[in-house]
């Protein structure tokens, strides 16, 4: 009766039993992380479906993010997820354990269109000094509500600058539980709970 490593040899002629069996091993962690369909960093992050998405984020530097389809979960799987260039939402979302980092030309995160987001231990970080108009804030909310929880403020706006600018009567933004460091601005939401 013929071995194994016989088939083996006919399947993948040419490799050792070595060879053969770390290919296998290989092949199956290859699959394995391929199930947990992580976006990697300097890769796009898109939506793929009109509604519910899921979206998981591997360690690493991200570009802009933008979300247009309801009802879309952004996750950090591991500690050090970020956006280099903020975060566009005009439709409804869940975020959580991501940073935002500004850039020079807008704020950390903007929020329109009537979307509805919440963020859970998020990070948002501003470090552009200036005028307190509304690119150089973190939160640009027009025409949407955001929840805030758990969340940290850092950078170097300034005291007297505004961590939040609405740009319409309608929007609410709520912190609850945030941190906001010294020297990230002031921070004027609906309702402040328990910040420290």
């Amino acid at each position: 009766m013929p071995s194994v490593a016989f088939y083996n040899q006919i399947v993948t002629p040419g490799m050792t039993r070595v060879e053969v069996s770390n290919k296998a091993q290989s092949d199956a962690v290859s699959d394995a992380v391929a199930a947990l369909s992580l976006s990697l960093p300097n890769g796009e992050v898109v939506e793929t479906k009109l509604a519910d998405n899921t979206i998981s984020l591997a360690t690493g530097e991200f570009g802009k993010l933008v979300l247009s389809a309801p009802d879309t979960r952004v996750s950090s799987v591991g500690s050090g997820s970020s956006f280099a260039r903020g975060l566009v939402a005009s439709s409804s979302a869940s975020i959580s354990g991501v940073r935002f980092d500004c850039d020079a030309d807008g704020p950390a995160v903007t929020i329109s269109g009537g979307a509805k987001l919440v963020f859970v231990g998020c990070r948002f970080h501003r470090e552009v000094k200036g005028g307190d108009d509304s690119s150089s804030r973190h939160i640009f909310l027009s025409n949407g509500s955001a929840v805030f929880i758990g969340c940290e403020f850092t950078g170097a706006l300034g005291e007297s600058s505004k961590i939040l600018h609405k740009g319409s009567p309608g929007g609410t933004a709520n912190a609850i539980g945030c941190a906001f460091v010294s020297g990230a601005g002031v921070a004027e939401f609906d309702n402040n709970l328990g910040a420290i």
